[in-house]
């Protein structure tokens, strides 16, 4: 009984995804002008007519409703497998600053270093939590550095600056969002160094997130869905227009009034090109298909056309494109560059990297060059 209520809620879940998706797509220009031309073929005794374009309507919503859904369960699996965790830090000052109190800094945030650390993950963080960083820790949270020791930070992803940025608990009020050394930033990497930090934002509060939102917004349509709500706004008048002028004809005629009803409607709904959103539709999905073969993840099929039009990307800076790994291609020794894929090549590396100094005191060396 469990397995089959746990297999009929996700067959729920994914029906009701596939109808609001369908729903989504079906907020299309021509939409309006193909159900009323369904409407008046039903209504003058054209069935098939009526049928066919309904059946293309719904196809394109179908088809472009699936997609949608494709994209968005390989992202949140993308999303999910780089799940961000924090070290949430169980301590609280022993004394208050209450009062205009003032206290030494190391009495104050003793026994910060010693307390309980557990990891959580970031969406369960709250503004006043207490967060450790670590060596290739990635920041869960907008926070306030308390205490910090060598810090270096990865801002590539945020500012675009492709080298480590030093951090500091001093304040640096009134400084830019690049200059602010006294603070980390969700998404952000720790490359060097250990710190406590006390987190001031979170979620889309954050820096990240802000920039997450005003990125997503949504912008006039473009491209080919723009065309067609040109389009439909001077078709539509003039459809109906050529429709009525074909009734009134045929009344004038001595037609009867069914036939040049019927005439009429004919005439407005071959005026509009019901099959146009179903071919853009089939393409796009084709291409996006062909895409995710290359590794390419595409979530809506209509931002295909606007990447046709592309000819050259640019990115300002180094650190945006590079994964943040560092790897060694090949070893300078003796007298000439060696191959690390080689006997004497590999016996160089392991020739350094004992020479390399171990821990002192108990830390590890910022780099391991040092």
């Amino acid at each position: 009984m469990g397995a089959a209520s746990a297999r009929f809620a996700a067959l729920h879940r994914n029906t009701t995804s596939l109808v609001n998706a369908v729903r989504e797509e079906l907020h299309d220009p021509l939409t309006p002008v193909l159900a009323l031309g369904a409407a008046a073929s039903a209504a003058v005794g054209s069935g098939v007519d009526s049928f066919l374009v309904v059946s293309v309507m719904a196809g394109n919503a179908v088809i472009s409703g699936a997609q949608r859904l494709r994209a968005e369960r390989s992202l949140r699996g993308l999303l999910l497998s780089e799940r961000m965790n924090g070290r949430l830090v169980d301590w609280a000052p022993a004394m208050s600053l209450a009062d205009g109190v003032a206290a030494d800094h190391e009495v104050f945030f003793a026994g910060l270093t010693a307390a309980p650390v557990r990891t959580v993950a970031a969406e369960e963080l709250r503004v006043g939590d207490i967060i450790a960083l670590r060596p290739s820790d990635v920041v869960p949270a907008d926070a306030r550095l308390l205490v910090s020791d060598r810090l270096e930070l990865d801002e590539a992803g945020l500012t675009g600056e492709s080298g480590p940025v030093a951090k500091d608990p001093a304040a640096t009020p009134g400084a830019d969002l690049a200059d602010r050394s006294c603070m980390v930033y969700e998404g952000c990497t720790v490359l060097a160094g250990t710190g406590y930090a006390v987190v001031v934002a979170a979620g889309p509060q954050t820096e990240a997130g802000r920039a997450a939102e005003l990125a997503g917004r949504a912008t006039a349509p473009i491209g080919i869905e723009g065309r067609l709500a040109a389009l439909t706004k001077v078709a539509l008048p003039a459809t109906g227009l050529g429709g009525a002028a074909v009734t009134l004809l045929g009344l004038m005629r001595g037609v009867p009034v069914r036939e040049a009803l019927s005439t009429g409607v004919a005439i407005a709904v071959a005026a509009v090109p019901e099959g146009l959103p179903l071919v853009a539709t089939v393409a796009q999905s084709a291409a996006a298909r062909r895409l995710s073969h290359r590794g390419v993840l595409t979530r809506s099929g209509r931002v295909l056309e606007a990447l046709g039009r592309v000819d050259v990307v640019c990115f300002d800076k180094t650190g945006t494109l590079t994964e943040g790994r560092l790897a060694v291609a090949r070893g300078a020794g003796y007298d000439h560059e060696l191959p690390t894929g080689g006997a004497l090549g590999m016996r160089l590396l392991r020739t350094a990297a004992r020479a390399c100094p171990e821990r002192e005191g108990g830390r590890a060396l910022a780099h391991a060059t040092d």
